[in-house]
């Protein structure tokens, strides 16, 4: 209504001009009001109020401001002329204002959403009270901070902004160039986690997660970095302990099953726990229901030519034979290596990729008589542990290992070692004499 009501008032003007103006101004002066009309009506009511301008506007001035000739426009060039001026330029002016109005709406909703990202961000940044959130230039000098940032290093704003990134970095790290190096990298890769020491007001340390993010523009150029920063001391210090208790758990666990098996058990979490293989290597076999005769043939083969009596010989084989079935049963196979070092002892290598042992479940496995998870007799290891001199056993998600020593003389008890020694002196197992204990 107030473009129509414009243009009306520019239409009236362009009329008075026609009636009291005309002999100074020409044909074409009062068309410049109609313009302005339009012009107006454009501006105020938008794209379709200046085309309807425009289109009054011209059958105004064909039919009251031209000459009396109105629109017979071919007996009159000069008509024609300012007529098509008029529509050329309202035209133009029409499509600028819409221009204009778009470019004036797409600036405003910009500007909208950067206020509304700019409130969430502020609002995001002082209630994060857990994370130090900051805000930093290009050259890496803090220019926001939050009351996270506060908090957990000490600063406040007051005296934080302005200076470096280095500033809560310990002196060794600032002296070899660790803050400018991380800006960079993030700079490079445009994001980074990192971890490490950073410094408080105060001086104390705290180990801190740090993420570091840059910020472009449209263009692309960096302008700066996002820095949120928190404190995992106190989770690290956990971990740590939880660690440990597993440490101390695993190594109860291990000395247990060594000392009720008298030492012929040994449990290792970590494979550098197995022990070396011996230098010989006398046969590889695939391990599958099919093979397993062949392995008890290659097995007394073996100590046949190292010297091994019967019976230590059927020891190793029927030992060796429960761990291979084990191996077949819950794990659909594996491979079997046995190795011997010239004579005096004889190795045997078990190796399967099944879902192994779980940890909770290592003591029942082991020692309990009958135990088992697959429906079978459930003796295999408690078999293999009273047959066999020394069994590994090392077991996890990836698989399974056992390795199985057999000597050719059946050695002296555990416990012996450890309590064989009198005023210094070690005995030989042969001089033990039962009446002492």
């Amino acid at each position: 209504m107030a473009g129509a009501a414009i243009a009306a008032v520019c239409f009236a003007a362009a009329l008075v001009l026609r009636n009291y103006l005309q002999p100074w101004l020409g044909p074409e002066g009062p068309f410049l009001l109609l313009l302005s009309g339009c012009a107006a009506a454009a501006s105020v009511g938008g794209t379709p109020a200046g085309v309807a301008a425009l289109v009054a506007g011209g059958a105004l001035g064909g039919f009251y401001l031209l000459p009396s000739e109105g629109l017979r426009l071919s007996s009159n060039p000069t008509a024609t002329g300012v007529l098509l001026f008029y529509f050329i330029s309202g035209t133009l002016i029409v499509a600028l204002n819409r221009w204009r109005r778009s470019a004036r709406r797409l600036a405003e909703e910009r500007t909208d959403a950067l206020r509304q990202a700019e409130a969430t961000l502020r609002a995001f940044s002082e209630g994060c009270h857990e994370y130090a959130v900051m805000m930093l230039d290009r050259e890496g000098r803090v220019a926001g901070w939050n009351a996270g940032a506060h908090r957990l290093t000490g600063y406040p704003s007051d005296e934080v902004v302005g200076r470096g990134y280095e500033l809560f970095f310990e002196g060794s790290a600032r002296e070899a160039g660790e803050p400018g190096r991380q800006l960079q990298l993030a700079d490079q890769l445009g994001h980074v986690d990192l971890e490490g020491w950073r410094v408080r007001r105060d001086g104390s340390r705290f180990l801190a997660r740090v993420s570091l993010t840059v910020l472009r523009n449209d263009a692309g150029q960096p302008e700066g970095f996002a820095c949120v920063v928190s404190d995992i001391t106190s989770m690290r210090e956990a971990e740590e302990r939880a660690r440990q208790a597993v440490a101390r758990q695993r190594t109860f666990l291990q000395q247990v099953l060594r000392s009720v098996t008298e030492g012929r058990l040994r449990l290792c979490f970590r494979r550098e726990e197995l022990p070396e293989r011996l230098e010989t290597q006398a046969g590889c076999i695939s391990l599958d229901a099919a093979r397993l005769g062949s392995l008890r043939a290659c097995l007394r083969e073996v100590a046949g030519a190292a010297g091994f009596d019967e019976h230590r010989t059927e020891d190793l084989v029927h030992a060796v034979g429960e761990a291979a079935m084990n191996a077949v049963v819950h794990a659909g196979g594996g491979e079997a290596s046995i190795f011997h070092d010239g004579g005096r002892t004889i190795q045997v290598w078990l190796e399967d990729h099944g879902a192994g042992i779980s940890e909770e479940r290592l003591h029942l496995a082991t020692l309990e008589r009958g135990f088992t998870t697959a429906g079978t007799w459930g003796h295999g290891f408690w078999m293999m542990l009273k047959l066999a001199d020394r069994v590994w056993l090392h077991t996890g998600q990836d698989g399974t290992t056992v390795v199985l020593e057999q000597d050719r003389d059946r050695p002296a008890p555990h416990w012996f070692d450890s309590t064989a020694s009198l005023n210094g002196q070690s005995l030989q197992a042969g001089q033990f004499d039962r009446t002492e204990c």
